[in-house]
């Protein structure tokens, strides 16, 4: 199901921001004064220089009013938390905002780059007007070299980090990670079984939702092999690195204790390829969420209560 397909009516909002490159993968989160976005903006042509490549990095900060009109765009000065930060010496990507003690934070995947080695770890970074301070690092729990999203959720100005939800872990922060929930420790729901062969990775953050919590979390998968062939060797897609994988995306909710209650239809925002979500918000008459296409736009979709319900 693509969503702008199935919903024709729902509403589109296009991000903008003023930068030559590449916009994608935002973050929404709802402010008392409206709604806050993180947007990352990236060099879509890999920079070449010392020995290997990565992706040149940007974040940027839109602030709307209510009715999505914009109160302030600018970018994220990061220079001094890279330079302090030495696992994000490379640029902060695909971060998620959150409000906590009522202050903003993103939770960015950090990049490091030795030779031809990457590696990406956790970081945790305050929102200071328009500096990212007081880098927090994340060490991953399973010391793997590479860690990328993570969800965050506030209750009780309380902080946990979904590592994963199939299968689930959990973890409280304060100070350092507190591990809560293993899937083998919950009580199995076996009216919602484990989706074949597919790891679940997080993509927004978790939200309150009555007395459970919401969320997207996506499923990356590869595109059928007859269609990538036709792709790379017959239509000779210039979007074939962004097409030959595929995103499928899921709301859940969780009850008290990260126990999954339901888990609704697979579904796509517009297109096969690339699509990535990092952003859940309530709004007033339904769901919101910001998303990126491609890598290289950056949308938010205003789902109506009565569509919501038909994605489950």
């Amino acid at each position: 199901m693509k969503l702008t397909e199935q919903f024709k009516e729902a509403k589109i909002i296009d991000i903008k921001v003023p930068t030559s490159l590449a916009i994608c993968n935002p973050s929404l989160v709802a402010s008392q004064e409206g709604w806050d976005v993180l947007v990352r903006a990236l060099d879509p042509v890999p920079y070449q220089g010392d020995d290997c490549e990565f992706l040149s990095s940007e974040n940027w900060l839109v602030r709307y009013h209510p009715d999505f009109s914009v109160r302030s765009i600018f970018k994220l000065n990061d220079l001094d938390f890279r330079n302090y930060c030495r696992e994000a010496t490379h640029g902060l990507e695909d971060g998620r905002l959150f409000y906590w003690k009522h202050q903003l934070f993103g939770l960015f995947s950090g990049l490091r780059r030795e030779g031809n080695n990457y590696f990406n770890t956790m970081v945790l970074s305050r929102v200071d007007g328009d500096h990212l301070v007081d880098p927090i690092v994340i060490p991953s729990p399973h010391g793997q070299a590479r860690e990328k999203n993570w969800m965050p959720y506030v209750k009780n100005d309380e902080l946990y980090l979904i590592y994963s939800t199939q299968p689930m872990e959990v973890y409280l922060y304060a100070g350092k990670l507190e591990h809560l929930v293993r899937e083998e420790k919950q009580h199995a729901n076996l009216t919602i079984p484990p989706l074949g062969g597919a790891m679940l990775s997080g993509s927004s953050q978790l939200i309150d939702w009555g007395e459970t919590s919401l969320a997207v979390v996506h499923h990356r998968r590869k595109s059928p092999l007859f269609g990538k062939l036709v792709m790379k060797h017959v239509t000779k897609d210039p979007d074939y690195q962004r097409k030959k994988v595929l995103f499928d995306h899921y709301f859940i909710r969780l009850d008290k204790d990260f126990n999954l209650m339901a888990r609704s239809k697979k579904f796509q925002f517009e297109t096969s390829g690339v699509e990535f979500c990092a952003g859940l918000a309530l709004g007033s008459q339904g769901i919101l969420l910001s998303y990126g296409v491609m890598d290289r736009l950056a949308r938010i979709i205003h789902l109506n209560n009565k569509e919501f319900d038909n994605i489950w």
